[in-house]
């Protein structure tokens, strides 16, 4: 389930309506959308999954997580009460505004394509971001808004009484960037030549 924790008492459980999970083979295959409402069964004891999606947050520190909380009893049934959350993070966004971020400067999507897939079962995981407000200026005075981000990972053995989980522990700067992108004038050029 995806959960949402934020420091103004915010708490949200099993969010689905913005978040797709895929069920995977143990050979990374799809095998159809999980349903959560019906539970697992042993077959799922060996497969993975391809969770993609958003959720939409405050701009007040907080946390969102990947875990199996409300499946107790499938982990220690079927899966002998271990789960891997060994993960491969392909894509992370933060904002409204998809940018093309090859032409801007700073760090935009600084985990995209990092590989935590070596790990022991029952690991947790916890990534901790900087989000930094951002405006790039074009020299058209077009403003693009959108965050940079800066991140530090984490991962630590899960207690045994403790399902692992995946987090994502976040906080906005109170300062905003600005990056302006100006072509230089003649005067510069003609001094330039001229020098």
């Amino acid at each position: 389930s995806l959960d949402v924790l934020d420091i103004m008492g915010r708490h949200e459980v099993g969010i689905s309506a913005t978040v797709h999970k895929m069920r995977l083979s143990p050979k990374g295959e799809p095998l159809g959308e999980y349903n959560q409402t019906g539970g697992g069964t042993r077959d799922m004891a060996t497969e993975g999954c391809n969770t993609q999606g958003y959720v939409d947050v405050r701009k007040v520190p907080g946390s969102f997580h990947i875990s199996a909380h409300g499946l107790h009893v499938f982990v220690h049934e079927a899966m002998g009460g271990v789960l891997n959350t060994n993960h491969v993070m392909h894509y992370f966004w933060a904002g409204d505004a998809e940018v093309d971020f090859t032409e801007m400067p700073g760090s935009l999507r600084p985990i995209d394509g990092t590989r935590n897939d070596h790990y022991p079962e029952d690991t947790t995981f916890e990534y901790f971001f900087d989000i930094i407000p951002t405006i790039y200026s074009n020299h058209h005075y077009q403003d693009t808004k959108t965050y940079q981000m800066t991140a530090h990972m984490d991962h630590l053995s899960t207690h045994p009484t403790q399902m692992p989980a995946v987090y994502f522990r976040y906080q906005l700067s109170p300062i905003t960037v600005k990056f302006t992108k100006r072509r230089k004038g003649l005067s510069h050029f003609l001094t330039y030549v001229c020098a």
